[in-house]
């Protein structure tokens, strides 16, 4: 019975030693990981040599890429050429970005060559340089060897090699190149598309995506190997480094898409507290990289919840999706949700949880350049429609400025009418009581108001002239002098002017046109001198300044006054639609935002706005070409 036991023990001992991956004749590719046994030396107190003595250290087999677990890993991996010939092999380690990994070749138990990989090893270091830690064996007929491998890294570890004949894995890499060189340019393509799109449109999301879009093509480069492999004087640390660190970035990319995109500040306050709750998680992830490098590598374990943050946010993006309604939702939503899926795949993967192949990187770049094209049509949806939204909206400003540049006209005229008519209205009364008493000198009494009538007459007609500057409003171009326009807006005012008793002075050349549009030249003045009067204390020193002059390419137009300056903060909001400077809350607010929209929209021009020190100024600035 003992005999039995002892020779099944020796059984499973040979098998167990037999564990050989065998070279045939034309094999192109083959997974060693059925093949490779290995042991945890996180005390780091083994040698090559220890673990080409004692197999019963080792675990095996293994599926390549592990758990997460520190450091370092040995792994072991018999191999013989079983072909007829001799036999050049590649072999690689299937994880780019590995930071350490020291093989040793022994034939017969005696070490025959060494090699020191690894990204965090200088290019000029090694044999080849290539996105993958590799080297080349050459192996005669029935020749067998045995690699042992130490591989440091921050806790993801894949202690496989992936043999390769050489004509493949050259032609292997050479279909990837192309492939990530595509993918490379239409990322390239995305981060000036997106931020062209964000100068035209001025919308942040724009620019959001084109840094999201970086961040993926820095992850792109790095993941696969290229960025070592490139050798562009980046320090290998920051090279090591970017893996990790882009997901958190492009978690603040990603939350700032979303914040904006659905506008959670003003809308949906609530998210918003969860918006900088992640975007605080993804900083402290950050941090704990620098800590764990250069104070302590178990402070890594927070850097490991970086892929999960990430599919965090991700899943936020795709609830707070479901929730919230925008244009261009479902493309967001379709973008969101198919990405959260390739997140997860890939992250367990990378975690040693699922089996890891290559194929899962090209999934995250295809899937990421999906999401980003979605993400684009997304917002580029909700663009048009804000545009459309504006558009129609301006129309209406136009409508609207006109009609309150009537109403302020007829209120003008009726205040400029009322003492006229007073008086028009005391002579007819006394010419109706002089007919009635037919006294002898009631016709010169008559006669003698004639006069005043006609003056009354005259002086109303007078104020109608006055106010039909905008009877005939052109909308045209066509040459005006802001002097003379400025005198005829004035005398609308006129009334309201010296009740507030407000000296205008005017710094205008009066040789200089303008080639424009007069009308809304008038509109804007009459905007500001008719604020400045609301805002005047009585008191005799009130003053409006206006200058107007010709710059190099430019008109120069400059509004002060004394009224005690705008009690807005900031100040630029004085422009936003339903804003006022007046106390009166029956007021509208539209004033001074159809003076910004007509300046920029019309005039083509930029408008500011400052306080002095007892009043305001207004700064236009107009293309000599309007």
């Amino acid at each position: 019975m003992l005999k039995t036991i002892f020779f099944f023990l020796f059984l499973i001992v040979n098998l167990y030693a037999k564990n050989v991956l065998e070279i045939h004749n034309n094999f192109k590719t083959i997974d060693a990981s059925p093949f490779i046994s290995y042991i945890n030396d996180q005390k780091e107190t083994l040698k090559a040599d220890d673990i080409l003595k004692y197999d019963e250290l080792l675990e095996s087999p293994t599926k390549g890429q592990l758990k997460i677990q520190f450091g370092p890993i040995w792994s072991k991996l018999h191999l013989k050429n079983s072909s007829s010939s001799l036999e050049n092999i590649i072999l690689h380690n299937p994880l780019p970005g590995t930071n350490y990994i020291d093989v040793y070749i022994y034939k017969e138990n005696k070490l025959i060559k060494s090699y020191s990989l690894g990204d965090m090893r200088a290019q000029d270091s090694k044999e080849y340089v290539n996105r993958h830690s590799l080297f080349e064996l050459s192996l005669i007929p029935n020749e067998e060897l045995t690699i042992i491998s130490k591989i440091s890294n921050f806790n993801v570890h894949n202690v496989s090699w992936t043999i390769n004949n050489p004509q493949v894995f050259l032609e292997h890499e050479s279909r990837t190149l192309i492939y990530l060189s595509l993918a490379g340019g239409i990322f390239l393509t995305f981060i000036v598309l997106n931020f062209v799109l964000f100068i035209i449109n001025k919308s942040i999301v724009y620019l959001y995506i084109s840094l999201l879009v970086l961040m993926s093509f820095l992850y792109l480069l790095s993941v696969n190997g290229f960025l070592y492999q490139l050798d562009i004087g980046i320090s290998l640390t920051l090279i090591t480094a970017i893996p990790w660190l882009t997901p958190n970035f492009s978690s603040f990319f990603f939350l700032g898409i979303a914040y904006y995109y659905f506008n959670v500040k003003i809308l949906y306050k609530k998210s918003a507290y969860i918006v900088k709750a992640l975007v605080f998680l993804n900083l402290l992830i950050i941090l704990s990289y620098p800590l764990s490098f250069y104070f302590n590598k178990y402070f890594f374990i927070l850097v490991n919840f970086s892929g999960v943050f990430f599919g965090v946010t991700v899943i936020f993006m795709f609830i707070i999706g479901l929730y919230m309604k925008t244009e261009g939702l479902k493309y967001y939503l379709i973008a969101q949700l198919i990405y959260l899926i390739a997140v997860i795949i890939y992250t367990v993967s990378i975690f040693g949880f699922i089996p890891y192949v290559e194929e899962y990187r090209h999934m995250m770049t295809l899937v990421g350049l999906l999401d980003i094209g979605l993400l684009m049509i997304a917002q580029i949806i909700k663009t048009k429609n804000e545009f459309h939204t504006l558009q129609q909206e301006k129309i209406l400003l136009m409508e609207q400025s006109r009609f309150l540049s009537i109403e302020q006209v007829v209120s003008n005229i009726v205040h400029q009418w009322k003492n006229p008519l007073t008086h028009l209205g005391t002579s007819i009364t006394l010419v109706e009581a002089f007919t009635e008493l037919n006294h002898k000198d009631s016709l010169q009494k008559i006669k003698s108001e004639l006069p005043k009538i006609n003056f009354s007459i005259e002086l109303m007609k007078n104020t109608i002239d006055e106010f039909s500057i905008g009877k005939n409003i052109s909308i045209e171009k066509a040459p005006f002098y802001p002097l003379k326009n400025l005198h005829e807006t004035l005398n609308i005012l006129n009334s309201k002017i010296t009740i507030n008793k407000v000296n205008i002075e005017l710094y205008i050349d009066e040789k200089l046109s303008i080639v424009g549009y007069e009308h809304i030249f008038s509109n804007i003045m009459m905007n500001f001198i008719d604020n400045s009067l609301d805002q005047f204390e009585d008191k005799p020193s009130n003053k409006i300044g206006i200058y107007i002059y010709k710059d190099t390419d430019s008109y120069i137009i400059k509004y002060t006054d004394n009224a005690g300056g705008i009690k807005v903060y900031p100040i630029e909001n004085v422009f936003e639609y339903h804003v006022s400077t007046k106390e009166d809350k029956n007021t509208h607010g539209r004033g001074l935002a159809m003076v910004k929209m007509l300046v920029e929209d019309r005039l083509n021009g930029n408008i500011s706005v400052k306080n002095t020190h007892d009043g305001v100024e207004f700064l236009i600035t107009l293309n000599k070409e309007l």
